[in-house]
């Protein structure tokens, strides 16, 4: 394992640095999980966005029709 020391609000307590863990078995398959969901998200963000925007036009026709 490598140490790495932050600089700023990053530091431990007692300005230690943290250790992290390179060559950890895992890290490529939690990684790629890690990926899988962030695009999951970002669909889903994506979706609420439009339906967001589709829903202000509504608002603001039936407000215009009025």
């Amino acid at each position: 394992m490598r140490e790495i020391r932050p600089s700023g609000s990053m530091r431990g307590r007692g300005g230690q640095g943290v250790v992290v863990a390179a060559n950890h078995p895992r890290l490529p398959t939690l990684f790629k999980e890690l990926e899988g969901e962030h695009a999951k998200l970002k669909r889903m963000h994506a979706n609420l966005a439009i339906e967001n925007h589709a829903l202000k036009e509504l608002i603001a026709k039936s407000s215009d029709a009025s």
